[in-house]
């Protein structure tokens, strides 16, 4: 592939099988760097299985999957990258501040509490989550923690799955505010 200049992803005639179910039949999908897109479809579609096909997470049957022209499965590819699952569970025992320095070191970053609080303004999350433990929060406050998370890893590409999952009207509307910030600095 990389016949598509300037592609954060790019996929072609992409094929998963779970058994005798057909979950991706012939994916063809082209992503260009700076864009913000939306992949949008039915429960059982074959969303989720695409983003783990991208994160090497399972391994496709047919197709080619490449991100910034390297093929899916080289673990170079996934270094200019963060993710948020679908299923978002943070270690319960941790506080917010716990979680978000965790993160970032583990994706070889360091915490910045000026950054981060800044971020959690944008999501409309209210400071004291820094300072509460995990397992206190609730699932739209859980989910902006997973979103803050991801986006404070300054990645060229954000593969986010679900990320309005229980936001209320006004957490998505400033959830999709952050991402078009972030797709005007160039990040995908």
């Amino acid at each position: 592939m990389g016949e598509t200049p300037g592609s954060a992803v790019a996929v072609r005639a992409l094929v998963k099988r779970y058994g005798s179910v057909e979950a991706l039949a012939g994916v063809d999908l082209a992503v260009e760097a700076g864009e913000a897109f939306g992949l949008v479809g039915a429960n059982g579609a074959g969303k989720t299985t695409l983003i783990k096909c991208l994160l090497d997470l399972v391994a496709q049957d047919a197709g080619q999957a490449e991100i910034f022209g390297l093929p899916a499965r080289n673990p170079e590819a996934r270094r200019r990258l963060a993710y948020l699952p679908e299923r978002f569970v943070p270690p319960h025992y941790l506080r917010g501040a716990e979680f978000l320095s965790s993160m970032l070191e583990l994706a070889g970053g360091r915490y910045d509490a000026a950054l981060a609080l800044r971020l959690l303004e944008e999501l409309q999350l209210e400071r004291s989550v820094l300072e509460q433990p995990v397992r206190n929060l609730s699932k739209g406050m859980t989910q902006k923690l997973g979103l803050a998370a991801c986006l404070l890893v300054e990645r060229d590409l954000y593969l986010l799955d679900e990320p309005m999952s229980g936001l209320d009207p006004a957490a998505r509307v400033a959830v999709k505010s952050v991402l078009r910030r972030l797709a005007a600095e160039g990040r995908t």
